[in-house]
């Protein structure tokens, strides 16, 4: 599986599903949890203190962790290559 460093990668990654498809965010292979996507920002623009911290930061899109769903399914492991 390839990383997804940009939007662009992303953007690509996420291209031929559906855009109604549910998204969620797996994370910790060891012992597997599900979670939906939070918030999506990018500093230093979105930050309070952009003007202050502008200078010469380049943008960065951050996306945060949502609400905690419990595991994530067996299917989702197996698809990751996350093997138990």
């Amino acid at each position: 599986m390839a990383g997804i460093d940009t939007v662009g990668d992303l953007l690509a990654a996420l291209a031929h599903y559906d855009p109604t498809t549910p998204l969620r965010y797996a994370a910790q292979p060891g012992w597997p949890m599900a979670y939906t996507l939070g918030a999506v920002v990018c500093t230093p623009e979105d930050a309070e203190d952009a003007d202050e911290l502008a200078g010469g930061e380049a943008p960065i899109v951050w996306l945060t962790e949502g609400s905690h769903l419990g595991y994530a399914p067996r299917t989702a492991c197996s698809a990751l290559g996350w093997t138990p």
